[in-house]
């Protein structure tokens, strides 16, 4: 079984359009115990040409990674919930949109069509579908980056450790659902 949802991703990544998939690419940075079935499973696709896995990097060199993807997803599982998805926010933080689950913590974060995309969890088409929608359309995904950059300016417009940025970040998304 797998854990956070890491070959899901690649999974719906390789649902795109074949012209779409052919011109993207996907990086994997972290690890964990699902790595190695990654490793296997790109390998197995015969698509290593288009899939990275650069594994973990430490914390301070994130940023520069972020900024350069179009959106950073979190493919997260129902089953395997998480408390505050920390990515999430720091890629907003960052102006970067985010592609996440419709569960748990992901909704008060990303706004819909504003900042980023919800996908129904657990579910890879709408993954894909949500993928797709992103790299297909240079107009939703200026428009994504643009309220990711809104929401990072919300964290961001007073001098603030990041834990304080990152509670404030919960505290407006409450008030907007």
């Amino acid at each position: 079984q797998l854990n956070k949802g890491a070959t899901d991703l690649l999974e719906a990544f390789c649902r795109l359009p074949r012209d779409l998939c052919e011109r993207v690419g996907l990086v994997y940075i972290g690890d964990g115990k699902d790595m190695s079935l990654l490793s296997r499973r790109v390998h197995d696709l015969s698509i290593a040409d288009r899939v990275l896995i650069v594994g973990k990097v430490p914390h301070s060199q994130l940023g520069g990674s972020m900024r350069l993807a179009s959106a950073v997803v979190a493919p997260t599982r129902p089953e395997f919930p998480e408390g505050r998805c920390m990515v999430v926010l720091e890629s907003l933080a960052l102006g970067v949109p985010v592609i996440g689950p419709d569960f748990g913590p992901f909704p008060y974060a990303i706004k819909h069509d504003v900042n980023g995309l919800l996908f129904e969890a657990g579910k890879l088409d709408c993954l894909s579908a949500a993928l797709s929608r992103l790299l297909e359309n240079g107009m939703a995904a200026e428009s994504l980056r643009s309220g990711a950059l809104l929401s990072a300016s919300q964290f961001t417009a007073v001098r603030q450790s990041f834990s304080a940025a990152v509670d404030l970040a919960f505290r407006a998304a409450g008030r907007q659902s």
